[in-house]
């Protein structure tokens, strides 16, 4: 299951930033952007589980899949 969390709505103008987790057995993925003080806020998250199969990926190919 996919789950995803809008925790603000971006303002388009600015650049965008993803910060990608994977951990060993889910993936976690954030958008975040700067605003005009500079300070980082999340913009979405989302994360889901990985199958028995991915689960064997290395850490890399996780965070490709992410």
């Amino acid at each position: 299951m996919i789950i995803v969390l809008v925790l603000i709505q971006p303002d388009l103008s600015k650049a965008f930033i993803i910060q990608i987790d994977a951990l060993d057995e889910e993936l976690e993925v954030v958008l975040i952007q700067k605003n005009d003080q500079r300070l980082k806020h999340s913009i979405a998250y989302t994360s889901r589980k990985l199958s028995d199969l991915k689960l064997k990926y290395i850490t890399t190919e996780k965070e490709y899949l992410a």
